[in-house]
């Protein structure tokens, strides 16, 4: 965890993205596996049929294999983002051997125009990438805001929620609080290389 949480948010960015960075391929990869297995252990996993990961950039952990190995039942889907004043992210169906195409903003993407598209609220399972979280589920992201709108009827929602949000991250990418804000959207949990965090723990998932 960062002893010290920078005041300003795009400090905190820019401390934690030159550490993600800064990984070497084995240690990333060292901690990507252990992330994977974890994820593979849940019950939750376990019961998804329809998940949304994403294409791991800028030293992000890897969840390739998670994909590549699952079961067959299991349906998986990559955020696509889409052009326009609305910032609005679509999650499309993704096949283990399709080939990815690099979006203006360098994310390997699936083909919208040609793929199966799926509404946020008809996931099972979300695994979301970020830059820093809290113990209770807080998360910042890179600033744009599309997984809060993308899921902000989660915010109101009556338990169960669906689909679950669990955030993906290193250890080190723990701050000792996050300040919400009101679009925020928490997560339901957050898997690290070293142990599981929010409902996850409280075996409520």
């Amino acid at each position: 965890m960062i002893s010290k949480t920078p005041t300003n948010i795009d400090a905190l960015r820019r401390q934690i993205c030159c550490l993600r960075q800064a990984l070497t391929p084995d240690e990333q990869a060292a901690a990507s596996a252990a992330i994977v297995q974890r994820i593979r252990q849940l019950p939750l996993f376990e019961q998804a049929l329809h998940i949304a990961v994403y294409s791991a950039i800028r030293g992000e952990v890897d969840l390739q294999s998670l994909w590549h190995d699952a079961p067959a039942a299991k349906h998986w889907y990559l955020p696509v983002i889409v052009p326009g004043p609305e910032r609005a992210m679509r999650f499309v169906r993704h096949e283990a051997a399709a080939v990815l195409r690099k979006s203006a903003l360098g994310i390997p993407e699936p083909d919208a125009a040609n793929g199966v598209v799926r509404a946020p609220h008809g996931l099972d399972l979300v695994l979301a990438p970020l830059v820093a979280f809290d113990a209770d589920g807080h998360r910042i992201g890179m600033g744009a805001g599309y997984y809060d709108r993308a899921f902000a009827f989660l915010r109101n929602a009556p338990p169960p929620e669906q689909p679950r949000l669990i955030g993906v991250a290193y250890e080190f990418q723990r701050v000792e609080r996050i300040d919400t804000q009101p679009w925020d959207v928490p997560l339901w949990g957050v898997v690290t290389e070293r142990t599981l965090y929010g409902g996850l723990v409280k075996g409520d998932e």
